[in-house]
């Protein structure tokens, strides 16, 4: 018998928290230990090469979300990779996009990643 769409939607509810909760801990640890004092130096730094090498300059923010970009391109170039190979992209590289996306949200929502610090 086929499930109903209520049960269907609380089976995918259940599965999206589990996920999410368990990211948050990897996630928050790694954040702390990287942007220790409150800004992700490694994303403002290759963002702004990334900006001056199109010959622009950007404010932390903007430079925080391209280097979040630099690190997605080369998620989605392993992935391309596993492709090409004809093999499946790895668990962890599907994780690691899903995870620069949310980082890129909290970029825009506080104006910085993890937090809104000047360095």
């Amino acid at each position: 018998m086929a499930m109903s769409k209520e049960a269907l939607a609380e089976e995918l509810a259940h599965w999206w928290s589990k996920m999410a909760s368990e990211e948050i801990d990897m996630v928050v640890r790694k954040a702390v230990e990287y942007g220790g004092n409150g800004a992700a130096l490694d994303l403002i730094q290759i963002g702004q090469n990334l900006a001056l090498t199109a010959g622009r300059r950007v404010h932390n923010e903007e430079a925080t979300e391209l280097g979040i970009y630099f690190y997605i391109v080369g998620k989605v170039a392993r992935w391309t990779a596993a492709i090409v190979e004809g093999r499946r992209v790895s668990d962890d590289t599907i994780l690691d996009l899903g995870i620069y996306t949310r980082m890129a949200a909290r970029n825009r929502e506080v104006g910085g990643w993890p937090f809104n610090r000047e360095i």
